[in-house]
This record gives structure tokens, C-alpha cells and sequence, in this order.
């Protein structure tokens, strides 16, 4: 995957490094004018937009109920776009899942996001992004179908009253 990083821009002057999926690094540092300057920005800042889950998004599963990697269906959304961050309850199906346990494949159930890529601003300055989009599968009233969380889950899952879902978990950032 291309990663795309400004890391310096002042008087016209742009130092760019592009992390290509083949592993190479490339820095660009050229002078612009303002107006060439902002349509260089957009175009490198296209290819990495990063947006939140919607339909049709694969998520891997951080619990032990059985599922591996669902699909994103429906997302509950309270604002007008159709995206949902970390805390939202959206709708998934089951497409890899374990043997032997009571999730499986093609089973659609209630998923509750705990991990996403996208950045999370906290209103003391911090930014948290994780690697992957990760769920936890949950029932209608809920309470989590496994009994353990793997990885680390947001801070914010506490404010939204999912104390269930927070004393499962192993790490809280």
C-alpha cells in the first residue's frame, strides 16, 4: 500500500516522501508557487485518503467467537454520510470463520467497532491510528458473543457506556 507523508511545507518549498508498496522511499523537496503548490497537495493527498468503515468493507474480528473477517452490510449511521467510526454498531456477515464454534460462515449478526485506521483526534492534541479495522461481534443487546478482546481498544468505548466491553479488553489506550 502507498503511504504518503508531507512532512515539510514553507515558503513554496515542499519535502514530500512517498512509502511505495514495493518497499522503496522516495523524497521529493521542490519550489512551487502557491497555486501549483495546492494542486500538487490534492493530488498526492487523492491517493491516500483514508475514510472511515462503510459497506462492503472487510474488517478482521479481535474476539474469540469464532469469526475471522466479516464484511461491513449496514452501517447505523447518525449523521447524513454512511460512515462509522470507533463505538458505532453496524450490521456484518460472516466470510471466514473457525470450525466448531457457533459463529458460521454467512451468518449476519451485530458488530461493534473498536479499531479503525482512520486517525482519532482527542481534544487534548493526540492523534491515535491503528493498523487495522477491527470488530468485535456483539448481540442485539450489546454484550459481546466472545469472552476475550485481542489487541488494544480506544479510550472512548468507556464514555459510550460499554464498561462490558472495556473490562473484557486487555489494553486501553
Amino acid at each position: 500500500m502507498n503511504e504518503i507523508f508531507i512532512l515539510n511545507i514553507s515558503n513554496g518549498i515542499i519535502d514530500i516522501i512517498w512509502n511505495c508498496s514495493s518497499g522503496d522511499i522516495i523524497i521529493y523537496s521542490f519550489y512551487l508557487k502557491q497555486h501549483y503548490l495546492i494542486k500538487i497537495i490534492y493530488k498526492f493527498y487523492k491517493y491516500n485518503i483514508k475514510h472511515m468503515i462503510q459497506t462492503n468493507t472487510k474488517l478482521k474480528v479481535s474476539d474469540n467467537s469464532g469469526a475471522k473477517i466479516v464484511e461491513c452490510i449496514k452501517v447505523f449511521s447518525k449523521s447524513k454520510t454512511n460512515y462509522a467510526k470507533v463505538g458505532d454498531i453496524i450490521v456484518v456477515s460472516i466470510k471466514k470463520a473457525i470450525s466448531k464454534k457457533k459463529i458460521k460462515k454467512g451468518q449476519v449478526i451485530y458488530a461493534l467497532i473498536i479499531r479503525t485506521k482512520k486517525n482519532i483526534n482527542r481534544k487534548d492534541g493526540t492523534i491515535i491510528k491503528f493498523n487495522d479495522n477491527a470488530v468485535i461481534l456483539v448481540n442485539n443487546s450489546l454484550i459481546p458473543i466472545g469472552t476475550r478482546i485481542f489487541g488494544p481498544i480506544i479510550h472512548e468505548l468507556r464514555k459510550k457506556k460499554l464498561m462490558k466491553i472495556v473490562s473484557l479488553a486487555s489494553c486501553i489506550v
